[in-house]
């Protein structure tokens, strides 16, 4: 899960890059036994948590 973020931490280098576009690919679709294989090794939300509001 991720947090909204709390201010605004970018890096601000000023570089834009024109011509790279960036892209996302889906390199498959996980079958429910192996998506639940790797939710069990996330780990819970602290109540500590720094970023939660």
């Amino acid at each position: 899960m991720l947090h909204p973020p709390n201010g605004d931490y970018g890096l601000g280098v000023g570089r834009v890059f024109e011509h790279m576009t960036p892209t996302l690919r889906l390199d498959r679709i996980l079958y429910p036994a192996e998506t639940k294989r790797w939710l069990a090794r996330v780990a819970p939300a602290v109540e500590n948590d720094l970023m939660a509001d």
